[in-house]
């Protein structure tokens, strides 16, 4: 029964004007209730099973969201509002925030290491920067580079030693927030 109503819900949001199929892949818990706290007064985000959404979207009587099934996966939610979808598409850009690289990643552009000086003491961080291809020197008490490097290309995965090294050097190449899939 519970989830016979949970079909009917879904299925009544889906005669709102924007039905859009949103990513919450990655997305930390407190990032994804802070944008569902933003957007209360504009848009309905319902995160359920992807039976549900398909059974929901099959019996709705509406025959162009039938598009949305392929994009339905087991890390999206579903949004539903009034509003014009390029409106929410707006809304969510402006909710992403900057976030640390993790190994298995995959780099969204060219990651480089300026030279320069870093907040690094000298120690076993001199080892972890070679070992990365890059030039550590000590100077002035701290760990500077010598030269530009690139230790990320763009589409390569990022390994547990390279995310290590950015998170050292504070270089911070990813945005997380709730991805519009399509609506």
């Amino acid at each position: 029964e519970k989830k016979k109503a949970k079909v009917r819900e879904l299925a009544e949001l889906m005669h709102k004007k924007t039905v859009m199929v949103i990513s919450i892949k990655g997305l930390p818990s407190a990032q994804f209730q802070d944008i569902k706290k933003k957007l209360r007064n504009r848009a309905k985000i319902q995160v359920v099973k992807k039976s549900l959404i398909n059974f929901a979207l099959d019996h709705c009587g509406i025959k162009e969201l039938h598009a949305l099934v392929p994009h339905v996966d087991d890390s999206t939610a579903m949004l539903f509002s009034d509003a014009d979808a390029f409106e929410i598409a707006g809304i969510l850009a402006d909710e992403k925030s900057p976030t640390k690289a993790k190994a298995g990643q995959i780099a969204p552009s060219n990651i480089e290491v300026k030279a320069g000086p870093t907040e690094l003491i000298p120690g076993p961080d001199i080892s972890a920067l070679s070992a990365a291809g890059l030039a550590p020197k000590v100077e002035n008490g701290k760990i500077a580079i010598m030269k530009d490097k690139i230790i990320a290309k763009e589409g390569s995965e990022i390994s547990e030693a390279i995310a290590s090294i950015m998170a050292k050097l504070n270089i911070i190449p990813f945005e997380i927030g709730i991805e519009p899939v399509a609506a």
